[in-house]
């Protein structure tokens, strides 16, 4: 569900609904060539807030930048291995002894939901790495983690980060997952708080 508010909607109202998006963030997801969730909504035409309002900023964009589409909904669990590898290269992330190839641009969103599926001590700390060295989309992380349910392990994961790199960025994912009554612990147990540091330090990250 693409939410495109017209309104004073709090982060929480939209959020449990939908993806919140702002224009810069919209225009930017729509016009890049990495696959995100806002392509593959912009090919099924989902939008539940003013729908005419929608319509028009997509025209507006349209007349200077090239708009693009994803008809095939990417899911995280099916990026392939070359794929994940690929994409966390572009994000600062190697693993040793890798070899990289040229694969799917997936926005860092998508890549950090794909790694924390897979439920590894490394695949966390890849996670921590490539979101302590990039940006990331505070309500798109938060909308993949809820929608592939692993909020909980997100919410675990942050919390280490923001213990050892503090970040306004990855502070309001906190908050608004801590606000949507996430249950921490539930992944802190099977969270390697000493691996994520020690993976920290030695990608430069902190």
């Amino acid at each position: 569900m693409f939410s495109w508010p017209v309104d004073q909607f709090t982060s929480r109202i939209v959020i449990e609904d939908g993806l919140l998006v702002n224009m810069d963030e919209a225009r930017g997801l729509m016009c890049t060539s990495e696959a995100n969730p806002v392509k593959e909504m912009l090919a099924s035409k989902v939008v539940w807030f003013n729908p005419q309002s929608f319509w028009r900023e997509i025209g507006r964009i349209a007349r200077d930048y090239r708009v693009q589409t994803a008809p095939a909904i990417l899911i995280p669990a099916k990026l392939t291995d070359p794929d994940l590898a690929y994409n966390l290269n572009r994000f600062g992330y190697r693993e040793f002894g890798a070899t990289i190839e040229k694969g799917k641009d997936a926005c860092i969103e998508l890549v950090v939901i794909a790694l924390l599926l897979q439920a590894g001590a490394r695949q966390r700390e890849a996670a921590a790495v490539v979101r302590a060295k990039n940006t990331f989309k505070v309500n798109m992380l938060v909308f993949l983690s809820r929608k592939y349910n692993v909020a909980e392990h997100l919410l675990s994961v942050l919390k280490v980060l923001q213990h050892v790199k503090p970040m306004d960025q990855v502070q309001k994912a906190i908050d608004l997952l801590s606000a949507l009554d996430v249950n921490e612990a539930i992944a802190t147990a099977t969270t390697d708080k000493e691996s994520i540091i020690h993976a920290l330090g030695t990608y430069h990250a902190t």
